[in-house]
C-alpha cells in the first residue's frame, strides 16, 4: 500500500523499519479478535479517528504544529461562545484562501498547561497534510493568521507557532493531543477535535478498507 511492499494479507505503515515490538495484523481484519464485527466509522472514538487519519497521512508530507490563539480573537471567541465552531471555520477559510479547497487537516483544542498542568490560554495541537512547493513558514504563517495574528494590527510572538514534519507514527501522538480532553475548561465543550472534510474522508475510507463488512 502506498507504493511500499507488504506481507499476504498484512500490512505496515511507518517512514522507517518496523520496530521489533510491533506486530503485523491482518489486512483487512474484517473481525475483531471476540469476533464480532468491526466498528463502524461513526462508532470510533475521536482518538481512534485521529489514529486513522495520521496513519494515512503517509501519503502525503504531513506538517504537525501547536499554534496559540491570540488574546484579542480567544477573547472574541469566548465571548460570542462555540469556540470549536468559529475556530473551525476561521481555520478552513484561511486554509481554502491560501493554500486551496479541500485540504487534509485535523487539530485539538486546548487550554491546559503541557508543563504545569493549569488553566492557560487557548491553543490547538494538530497536523496538516502539504502539498509540493509548500514550506512550513509558508503553512504556519497561514495558522497563525487563522489564530488571530498578524491581522487587524495584531502583531506575532516569538512563540505564537511552532511546526515540525512529522516522522513516525506512534501512539504517542494522538495520546499527546487528546491529553487534557477530559479536564473541564469552562471555555470549550467537550468535543474539542476538528477534522477538515477531506482529512475525514481519507480516514473513513481507509477505515472501511480495513474493517470491511463482507469478511465479517
Amino acid at each position: 500500500m502506498f507504493g511500499e511492499p507488504v506481507e499476504a494479507l498484512s500490512v505496515f505503515y511507518g517512514k522507517e523499519t518496523k520496530p521489533a515490538s510491533w506486530e503485523l495484523s491482518p489486512f483487512p481484519m474484517g473481525k475483531q479478535v471476540n469476533g464480532r464485527p468491526m466498528p463502524q466509522w461513526e462508532d470510533l472514538s475521536q482518538w481512534m479517528k485521529v489514529t486513522m487519519a495520521t496513519v494515512v497521512s503517509d501519503e502525503w508530507e504531513l506538517l504537525t504544529f501547536n499554534v496559540n490563539l491570540h488574546p484579542d480573537l480567544e477573547a472574541e471567541l469566548v465571548a460570542n461562545g462555540d469556540v470549536r465552531g468559529k475556530l473551525s471555520e476561521r481555520v478552513r477559510k484561511h486554509v481554502t484562501r491560501s493554500l486551496g479547497a479541500g485540504r487534509e487537516y485535523f487539530f485539538v483544542i486546548e487550554g491546559h498547561s503541557n508543563w504545569t498542568g493549569s488553566q492557560t490560554h487557548l491553543h490547538v495541537h494538530g497536523a496538516l497534510a502539504a502539498r509540493d512547493g509548500e514550506s512550513l513558514e509558508m503553512i504556519e504563517d497561514v495558522l497563525c493568521k487563522a489564530a488571530g495574528h498578524d491581522m487587524r494590527g495584531r502583531g506575532r510572538p516569538d512563540r505564537a507557532a511552532r511546526s515540525k514534519w512529522f516522522q513516525l507514527m506512534q501512539v504517542a501522538y494522538p495520546n499527546y493531543l487528546f491529553k487534557f480532553t477530559l479536564r473541564r475548561d469552562p471555555r470549550l465543550d467537550e468535543k474539542r477535535l476538528v477534522m477538515s472534510r477531506a482529512m475525514t474522508q481519507a480516514a473513513r475510507d481507509f477505515w472501511n478498507d480495513i474493517a470491511r463488512p463482507d469478511l465479517g
